[in-house]
């Protein structure tokens, strides 16, 4: 028996037609895109040439042997570099079938180099590794590492202890009593709080920081109060501040302007309330001469400015334990000068 099929059977549908065209010029364009695409490439051109031209691996061998330039270049001497590589066990990566790792000392080269100099991460990629992505991630987990191993020998919690010898060298260096400030009279950093934004106060970013609410509800470990030298008057520890902070029982602030008139005392306070400030402005001015990327405009994320500065910091005590190689110029003469000459205006707002 013969069946007939209808004819109507055989016809297309209209919109099965249309998606089949559609198909059809999806794998037209992609296979044209397939053939316009370039081959990628394993390993680039620039890498596989990079221990016959980056920097690195043909200067770096050079300055082993020459300790001025070595210094000039890393911003320490060859001691204190290899004792800070010794410290970091976890900048060793490992090696793959494919590609060899950066070593720890390549690693730690170019972050030094990225903090000491003015050079973007651009200009750094193209002298040092070839690839900027890897230089990035190169100096942001060296930096975190830096501050994960020296933060605790460095700058720990401050102690009780550590806050009295820091007040009896201040008392000893530049004579003024009861003094626990944020710097200590060797201009080493006691501890640090980053993170606040520029347009704030002064006054505000310390009183919301996590020093200012731990002076505020009694948590840090601030020596117990005590008599002024050559006198029976007990009085607590302070911190010198200038006049944008508020004075407390913690804090001091000069004697304004309409105080000094007439009032040898008081001059002779804010002179030596200036002279102690003085000391923690100098050590953030040494901080930026070691290091001259605060010497140029910040174009990173918050999170890994915050951390490249808290590394920079506690680098910056380590170095200071190693005085005999700070250039001259550093460190401030501690002599007190004679006289009380042209003070009126110190400490205060008259002109």
């Amino acid at each position: 028996m013969t069946v007939q099929i209808p004819v109507s059977m055989y016809r297309l549908n209209p919109i099965i037609m249309l998606i089949a065209k559609w198909e059809l010029f999806v794998i037209a364009v992609i296979a044209e895109e397939e053939e316009k695409r370039e081959k990628r490439l394993w390993v680039h051109n620039i890498n596989l040439k990079r221990e016959e031209h980056l920097e690195f691996l043909t200067l770096f061998p050079d300055l082993l042997q020459d300790e001025a330039n070595f210094f000039k270049y890393c911003r320490m001497s060859l001691e204190k570099c290899f004792e800070l590589l010794n410290m970091l066990p976890q900048l060793q990566k490992q090696d793959t079938t494919f590609r060899r790792c950066i070593p720890p000392d390549e690693r730690l080269a170019i972050t030094l180099k990225f903090l000491s100099y003015t050079v973007t991460l651009l200009q750094l990629f193209r002298l040092v590794i070839g690839l900027a992505s890897l230089v990035r991630k190169i100096i942001y987990d060296t930096c975190g590492a830096l501050w994960e191993v020296l933060q605790p020998v460095f700058m720990p919690q401050p102690t009780v202890e550590q806050l009295q010898r820091v007040e009896d060298n201040f008392w000893r260096i530049w004579n003024y009593p009861n003094c626990i400030a944020l710097v200590d009279a060797d201009y080493k950093l006691i501890t640090v709080d980053v993170g606040a934004y520029g347009r704030n106060s002064d006054g505000g970013i310390f009183i919301s920081s996590s020093l200012g609410q731990a002076l505020s509800n009694g948590t840090l470990n601030i020596p117990t109060p005590k008599s002024l030298p050559l006198s029976d008057v007990i009085v607590p520890h302070v911190i010198v501040c200038d006049e944008a902070f508020p004075l407390t029982k913690s804090t001091m602030r000069p004697f304004p302007g309409n105080a000094l008139e007439n009032n040898r005392e008081n001059k002779i306070y804010n002179y030596r309330h200036c002279r102690e400030k003085r000391v923690v402005e100098n050590a953030f001015s040494i901080l930026a001469k070691k290091f001259k990327i605060y010497n140029r405009k910040f174009n990173l994320k918050q999170e890994n400015m915050d951390t490249i500065i808290l590394e920079t910091t506690v680098l910056h005590i380590f170095l200071r334990n190693y005085i005999c190689y700070w250039q001259p110029g550093e460190l401030e003469d501690p002599n007190t000068p004679e006289g009380l000459n042209n003070l009126t205006s110190v400490g205060g707002n008259n002109s």
